[in-house]
């Protein structure tokens, strides 16, 4: 069960309460991976040319996504003020 090893993963560092985002990250990368049949969730890839996302989700080498991890502490109605997120958002909608 994908979801339940997410939950599991992410929940051994919540309760410690010192972790921050990069420390989530493998389990998200486990269920982006599990969920998202053929897609490869590469963890912080090289720059490009929408910035720098936290991962990059290919399919046979071409890029079909990028995601952008927050702290699970982070006001997800700040995430517009994010100009990394921004960034991405805009390459992402302006790709043929």
């Amino acid at each position: 069960m994908p979801f339940q090893g997410y939950i599991d993963g992410i929940g051994k560092g919540y309760v410690m309460g010192t972790v921050r985002e990069l420390a989530y990250r493998p389990a998200l990368q486990n269920l982006l991976e599990d969920v998202i049949l053929g897609v490869m969730a590469s963890n912080d890839p090289a720059r490009k040319e929408c910035g720098a996302p936290d991962f990059i989700l290919s399919r046979h080498k071409i890029d079909v996504s990028y995601v952008e991890a927050m702290d699970l502490a982070d006001d997800m109605d700040k995430t517009d003020e994010s100009e990394n997120l921004n960034a991405t958002m805009i390459s992402s909608t302006t790709r043929d």
